[in-house]
């Protein structure tokens, strides 16, 4: 792709395609009304699942455009699964050489998102919390053998992929059916006694403690059952940096099936440098619905719709998904690209430190699922594929190959087993294993069908 050097540099481009600067601006503030200059519109496009697309030119974003990180960073090379996915999801009239894709969006998406709740230690099995992986050396659950379908994963993926628990093994922990929690009776969310859940969050979340420069994982997708419109049902990372001076912040990132955000499961982003007081530019958002993200990726946007997806019993379809910290901003990766990045800048404005803040490495990684609550009775929607984790491989969501850096830029397998957390696990649960010691690296199921336990509603 073809990357302009500055602001300055995009009317060279609208020359390029015979545009001249009274060409059509695209406000750079998602719609909420800032002073902002606008950016200059090169074309507007209609994808095929109605989404419309602003294509401006890649150096109108900032002064200057930062480069990515080395590829090697991504610790995989691309390949045909992630070729073969880019081409179904890009967009089939895209914008000339040296514009990129700003999806438009009304407004800031309502409502808020929400952290989930700090968490404590995972507890023995014995006390229903499942079971910590004793150390690096235990070693993982005898492989199921599963067959190989297309557009799975591999078949060197799916000749080693691991049970959900063993009782024979160390390295696996799991909160099954038979060990499910009670609700934590300090989550408001999970107490019964309210004249409505509208508004409520629930999680199945994990979160390690480190000072890091980001983290990644390979996600399954699946077009997660929602109740509502309004409802969201999702899967993520969130690199975060829980004591900096003023609020919390955090940058985030995963798939989502909102509809009322985009009709179909999609790639999401997401950031606070506010601990998610309010929407605004340059302070809190998701996706390009208000500043602070910069594009550069030609074809892979926030927003943008996956496709094919995952079935229960069917194909396994995966995107890896993940942030690093490189030369002062936080590069999102997927399918192998480095798509664009949340500049450093961000957070440390208003004169505070940049070292006490993500514009320096975050202190925290946390990898869960999230469901939003609309409706005045307990959401139905699902979580992941709407299955059970014990359920396992082929029909469950999962993370695997779940990993974060470190502040010089090493990775390491990760360990969320210090911050556990399920709001209710008779509807939402995980199963995780530490370092397992297979191709996996750290793994878990996730996922749950909502209230009433019926799959899909």
């Amino acid at each position: 792709m073809k990357v302009l050097a500055s602001a300055a540099s995009w009317a060279w481009a609208l020359s390029l395609v015979g545009l001249s600067s009274s060409a059509p601006q695209a406000a750079g503030n998602g719609g909420n009304g800032s002073n902002k200059p606008a950016m200059p519109v090169v074309k507007t496009t209609v994808t095929d699942k109605g989404q419309v697309l602003d294509w401006v030119p890649v150096g109108a974003q900032a002064a200057k455009i930062a480069s990515p990180p080395p590829a090697s960073v991504m610790r995989r090379a691309p390949s045909s699964r992630d070729a073969a996915l880019v081409h179904a999801i890009k967009p089939k009239d895209p914008g000339p050489a040296g514009t990129v894709p700003i999806l438009r969006a009304g407004g800031p998406t309502r409502p808020m998102k929400r952290p989930p709740p700090h968490g404590k230690p995972l507890k023995d099995k014995g006390e229903g919390e499942g079971k910590k992986t004793a150390s690096k050396s235990a070693k993982p659950a005898k492989p199921t053998q599963t067959k190989k379908t297309t557009g799975s994963a591999t078949s060197s993926q799916a000749a080693a992929v691991p049970t959900t628990s063993s009782s024979s093994s160390s390295s696996s922990s799991s909160s099954s059916a038979g060990n499910t929690t009670s609700p934590d009776a300090r989550d408001l969310n999970a107490l019964g006694a309210r004249d409505t859940y509208s508004g409520q969050h629930w999680w199945a979340s994990t979160g390690q403690p480190v000072d890091n420069h980001g983290g990644t994982a390979t996600y399954n997708m699946f077009k997660a059952f929602v109740q509502s419109p309004l409802d969201f049902s999702l899967l993520q990372v969130a690199v975060l940096r829980s004591d900096a001076p003023n609020k919390s912040q955090t940058i985030e990132a995963g798939w989502i099936n909102y509809p009322i955000q985009v009709a179909d499961p999609h790639l999401f982003i997401f950031y606070t440098t506010n601990g998610y007081e309010k929407y605004g530019d340059n302070l809190c958002g998701w996706n390009r619905d208000v500043a602070g993200w910069v594009q550069y990726d030609q074809y892979i946007y926030p927003g943008v719709a996956f496709g094919p997806l995952s079935s229960v019993g069917g194909s396994m379809y995966e995107a890896d998904i993940g942030f690093y910290y490189f030369q002062g901003n936080w590069w999102m990766s997927t399918l192998g690209r480095w798509i664009g990045y949340y500049p450093g800048s961000l957070f440390s404005q208003g004169g505070v430190d940049p070292t006490l803040t993500l514009s320096h490495h975050s202190n925290q990684i946390n990898f869960y699922g999230e469901v939003y609550n609309s409706e005045v009775d307990l959401t139905t929607t699902d979580m992941g594929s709407g299955v059970f984790p014990e359920s396992g491989f082929g029909r469950a969501a999962y993370m695997r190959k779940m990993y974060y850096y470190d502040l010089n830029n090493v990775a390491h397998p990760y360990d969320g087993s210090q911050r556990f957390y399920l709001s209710d696990s008779n509807r939402y649960r995980l199963s995780p294993t530490w370092n397992s010691g297979t191709d996996w690296g750290s793994y878990m199921f996730i996922g749950g069908p909502g209230a009433g336990g019926v799959t899909g509603g």
